[in-house]
């Protein structure tokens, strides 16, 4: 009896310690990616050349302003986790600022307008280089120097903005409602037995069963409520441990460590807040919940004696050894879904990425057709022709994603003719810069090829064509007028190397090694204001691995880039 009753409780225990892990890891995803949605749509705001002529006060017509805060409502409307949008100015003083009140989005007038100069969100966010993203703790909002009540949990996401001077004139800012994230969380943690916690890096209490413990970093009488407190022998272990599991003499510990937008953008995160920003997630199971009183119930107890009458100890012996053998297993799979859950949060992170791309493109053309349509009779012959042009670069752009994605969809599917045969370098070359040779005027730009006589590569020509024209485009976009471009081919062993250089702009080391890179955004003008889709590098990547080469970049920030493509020769 002794025996079976200490195998049972072996196995129950297994169970309880599978889905503890199980459960904190769950909610740690949901920590570490309900914001990403908040910060895409904060950097296209910022960004949009409609958005930011309202923040520089260039428009002339009051109905251009209600028609910004208009999409500004439309927004919050839409995502009922967006409690204010607000732009402060270069001093701190409010611009604007749409709130959500009682469920109600509303524009706050002028005369109730803050100065939040003395906030240390807005002293830390105007310090930020042009691009960056600054996260705010995770803490309650103020209003008028008081903290709101009833308590409004908060997460600011700041964006400093620039003019077209590159001079920096105010930040946008972003509170988003911590009060649903800590809704889902605490519905998630619901799941399964035990207490749950989530601290904040100093070991405060964001959500604890008692909630009287919350926020304890922002009151005086409660800055002795931490984690310290409520385990002192364990605290220590707890803080230092990153994703793990351990029993003391209180019960069994679970700890998961959350860095919220750890992998979104196209910029190291530890550049906008500091590297120890994080949360733990923590379960706590307490020891007589684990006894054997609580595991095994009164008829288990008897059950078991029975069963021990007839089996023998070499039967339950062998009964651990499976019990041992299935906890093996379990773990497998544990592991096994965690890297399916990866795979599936690369695709899920590309898909948004190019949604958000496809809304921002067809969103500006379908308020400047609708803006124009509106207001066509007051526009001048100039202003109608420029509002023509941008009108007429955003649908090419639209059009160009569209055709690259489709592309790529055919490549994924496997609907795309693959027929490799020997092409010509030189001939694949001057066919290439055949189709340029306008653009290459445009920016008065020498094509220089050196290659060695008569290579060949071994390839699918138009999959070949399309490559070279995304890598020569791609050199032409980023060249400074009057310089040149370097077409270059030789052999190596069984491959051929074919290098497309550019004498222009160049990238950081970070964003060099993301071009290829699906899950991330890496989006740069030319050196003439040419935009692009960022996405024609990424369908280059596939076709060279489709036609089993390989491709690196090489480059240097204010010195160049080159694209080196390895591919089987003829």
């Amino acid at each position: 009896m002794f025996v079976g009753s200490t195998v049972w409780k072996k196995q129950e225990i297994i169970a309880i310690k599978l889905n503890q892990q199980r459960k904190v890891f769950t909610e740690k995803h949901l920590l570490e990616h309900e914001l990403d949605e908040a910060v895409l749509d904060m950097q296209i705001m910022s960004s949009s050349q409609f958005f930011r002529r309202n923040f520089f006060g260039q428009f002339r017509l009051k109905t251009d302003q209600n028609l910004f805060l208009g999409l500004v409502q439309l927004l919050m409307d839409k995502k009922r986790s967006y409690d204010q949008v607000r732009y402060l100015d270069i001093h701190g003083k409010e611009i604007f600022r749409v709130n959500r009140n009682n469920g109600e989005v509303t524009v706050i007038p002028r005369k109730n307008l803050q100065d939040k100069s003395d906030r240390y969100y807005f002293k830390d966010a105007i310090k930020l280089k042009k691009g960056y993203i600054y996260i705010s703790p995770f803490d309650l909002n103020v209003e008028n120097q008081k903290i709101e009540k009833p308590f409004r949990p908060v997460v600011r996401i700041c964006i400093p903005v620039y003019n077209e001077a590159n001079e920096k004139v105010g930040v946008d800012v972003l509170n988003y409602d911590g009060s649903l994230l800590l809704k889902d969380l605490n519905e998630q943690s619901s799941i399964g037995i035990g207490e749950n916690y989530l601290i904040n890096h100093d070991g405060y209490f964001l959500m604890a069963p008692d909630t009287s413990m919350e926020w304890g970093f922002l009151f005086k009488e409660k800055k002795d409520l931490t984690i310290k407190k409520l385990f002192p022998n364990e605290y220590q272990r707890i803080l230092q441990t990153e994703d793990g599991q351990f029993r003391s003499r209180r019960g069994l510990f679970t700890v998961c460590t959350a860095y919220p937008l750890k992998e979104i953008g196209d910029k190291e995160f530890t550049s906008y807040y500091p590297k120890d920003y994080s949360w733990k997630v923590i379960s706590f199971v307490p020891r007589k919940m684990l006894s054997y009183g609580a595991l095994l119930p009164v008829k288990t107890i008897c059950y078991l004696y029975l069963l021990s009458l007839i089996i023998w100890l070499t039967a339950a012996y062998i009964y651990a050894n499976v019990t041992y053998r299935k906890f093996q297993l379990h773990h497998q799979l544990v592991e096994s879904e965690k890297k399916l859950q990866k795979a599936v949060e690369t695709k899920d992170r590309f898909f948004s990425i190019i949604s958000h791309d496809l809304k921002n493109v067809s969103g500006a053309m379908s308020q400047y057709l609708d803006y124009m349509n509106e207001n066509q009779d007051s526009f001048s012959k100039e202003e109608r022709s420029m509002h023509m042009k941008e009108v007429t670069i955003a649908s090419n752009k639209h059009n160009k994603l569209l055709h690259e994605i489709l592309d790529w969809s055919r490549l994924q599917q496997g609907k795309i003719d693959f027929h490799p045969v020997s092409v010509s370098v030189k001939e694949l070359f001057d066919e290439q810069i055949a189709l340029v040779d306008l653009a290459l005027k445009n920016k008065e730009l020498q094509v220089e090829m050196k290659s060695e006589p008569d290579l060949v590569v071994f390839a699918d020509k138009g999959m070949l064509n399309t490559i070279f024209r995304n890598l020569i485009d791609n050199a032409i976009k980023f060249s400074y007028r009057n310089n040149r471009i370097e077409l270059l081919a030789k052999a190596n062993n069984d491959t051929v190397e074919l290098t497309v250089r550019d004498f222009g702009m160049g990238m950081t080391k970070s964003d060099a090694q993301k071009v290829f890179d699906l899950t991330s955004r890496v989006q740069q003008r030319g050196t003439e204001k040419e935009s692009g889709t960022g996405f024609g590098l990424k369908l280059v990547g596939e076709l060279v691995h489709k036609n089993g080469g390989q491709i690196k970049v090489v480059s240097e920030q204010g010195k160049g880039s080159a694209f080196v493509v390895t591919l089987p020769a003829g």
